[in-house]
């Protein structure tokens, strides 16, 4: 598997549903089960992230992405109601900056 490919799934994603399902939940009220319907993931996969069960990588970069508002524009997306497409690209456009996974590797 390509490194990039690696960082991307093992910590970039994950960091980015964490920072957003934690904004989610504690800033718009969300429960954990629309949570994962807006994310597209399992709910014991949002349960995780809101309780911080994740590697020490994940959680700093979820730190990194919540500190820095990076996660922001999708949360308001989430809450504005935006389509499943509209949220999926927002994500993926996140995924490929260059800054996180320049942090991941250093990680």
């Amino acid at each position: 598997m390509d490194p990039h490919c690696r960082e991307i799934t093992s910590v970039i994603l994950p960091a980015i549903r964490a920072s957003i399902a934690l904004k989610l939940k504690n800033e718009h009220g969300f429960t954990q089960q629309e949570i994962a319907k807006k994310l597209g993931i399992a709910q014991a996969a949002v349960n995780k992230y809101l309780k911080g069960n994740c590697s020490k990588k994940v959680s700093e970069m979820r730190t990194y992405i919540a500190k820095a508002g990076l996660s922001d524009p999708i949360v308001d997306e989430i809450a504005n109601g935006a389509s499943p497409e509209k949220i999926a690209d927002s994500i993926d456009r996140l995924c490929a900056e260059k800054s996180l996974r320049a942090m991941a590797g250093a990680l």
